[in-house]
């Protein structure tokens, strides 16, 4: 609603906080998840580029049966890895440490 003008003026801060808030709880929205990972990889006007933020939302709706979301965290994963510098790095981020 909030994204695209949907009977009230745009509000980009009001669509992130309303986003945030259908990713918590006991049963998270998983295109919340997705369109927060999203916005968080590709940057916004509201949100800067953060792979690790991405990642975390990815991952999130990738565990509730996203395989759109699923890909995107392999992508990411191996994006670091061919970032890092040692082995050790490596394992670091395959074991999400």
């Amino acid at each position: 609603m909030y994204r695209n003008g949907d009977g009230v003026e745009v509000d980009a801060n009001k669509m992130l906080e309303y986003l945030k808030q259908a990713t918590t709880g006991p049963e998270p929205h998983v295109e919340a998840l997705s369109l927060l990972g999203d916005m968080y990889y590709y940057g916004t006007s509201i949100t800067d580029v953060d792979f690790t933020t991405a990642l975390n939302y990815y991952k999130r709706a990738g565990q509730l049966g996203d395989g759109d979301s699923l890909c995107k965290t392999v992508r990411l994963k191996k994006v670091q890895i061919e970032r890092a510098n040692t082995i050790i790095s490596c394992l670091r981020i395959l074991n999400d440490k």
